[in-house]
């Protein structure tokens, strides 16, 4: 097989978060499994995640009380102006426009905690519905974004047992320690495949069981 050679990309973050999937990318980066510039961190409100990307040296900044047209073509119009690549969403808990979505086609990554189409929606109550509805396993999921929410195209996939003592804390904590792993791999993946004009890898080409 031939190999495919490494280049550095430029990409944007937008976190609302806590940092946890941050800070994996950043982590990951350094290990060199992810071979990125990480050229601004964005966030629609002052969170955990953005002290973590300043004490990487990281350019963070913050745009609040906006409605969600002016905060993302704000958004937009610093992305572009930087010349971004790709966007990674980690944790950004807004829904994005359609305008800003059209502006970066199969260019916005995000990873959600379940194993799409199943149970789309905010992360507490998907862990809740996975418990409710009794399920064997649930997972990680990372997609490309289109307009409809959850439900871009599927990267990759990896399953994760539920226990039949798991609270929503319990399986929150090992599907988010899956997704530190799994979202910076898939990212990976898919970037440089699409760099070395390879066809985009399928969902059967990256999902783990």
């Amino acid at each position: 097989m031939k190999s495919i050679s490494k280049k550095t990309i430029r990409v944007g973050i937008l976190t609302s978060s806590s940092g946890g999937l941050l800070k994996a990318v950043i982590e990951a980066r350094q290990a060199k499994k992810l071979f990125v510039d990480i050229v601004k961190v964005l966030s629609d409100r002052n969170c955990p995640a953005l002290e973590i990307a300043k004490n990487y040296g990281l350019d963070a900044v913050v745009i609040e009380h906006k409605t969600r047209i002016e905060r993302d073509r704000e958004f937009l119009s610093i992305l572009q102006y930087l010349d971004i690549d790709y966007i990674f969403l980690c944790g950004y808990f807004k829904i994005l426009s359609a305008e800003f979505i059209q502006a970066f086609p199969d260019r916005i990554i995000n990873s959600h905690p379940s194993l799409l189409p199943e149970f789309p929606g905010i992360d507490t109550d998907v862990y809740r519905q996975v418990l409710e509805a009794q399920k064997e396993y649930t997972g990680v999921t990372v997609h490309l974004v289109d307009e409809q929410v959850d439900h871009g195209r599927i990267l990759g996939q990896f399953k994760v047992k539920v226990e039949k003592d798991d609270t929503i804390e319990t399986l929150r904590n090992r599907v988010k320690a899956v997704e530190n792993n799994f979202f910076p791999a898939v990212c990976e993946v898919f970037v440089q495949q699409k760099i070395a004009n390879h066809k985009p890898p399928t969902e059967k080409q990256i999902c783990v069981e």
